[in-house]
């Protein structure tokens, strides 16, 4: 295997979301796959968290391009193909 041993339900604990870190690619499969959180709750977080940003005094520019109804529209169809069983296995 190219990728250390890494276990990413080390970092849930029952229902509640883990603190802040850095997730990794294997961190939101897991949470996918296990139902502990969908695309669509992941990217709303991240279209707050943008949108945000643009009205702090000094604005941040995270992004150079930024739709956050295609961002939703994605999210969508993968939770729906997590919903659908596509996907569970082949993704770490």
């Amino acid at each position: 295997k190219c990728l250390p041993h890494y276990d990413p339900a080390s970092c849930w604990s029952g229902d509640t979301l883990p603190s802040f870190r850095y997730w990794k690619i294997r961190d939101f499969a897991y949470a996918y796959r296990s139902k502990l959180v969908t695309p669509s709750k992941i990217a709303e977080q991240i279209i707050t968290l943008v949108e945000g940003c643009k009205y702090h005094k000094a604005p941040t520019p995270l992004l150079i391009s930024f739709d956050a109804e295609d961002i939703r529209k994605q999210a969508t169809a993968s939770t729906q193909r997590f919903k659908e069983g596509f996907l569970s296995a082949e993704i770490l």
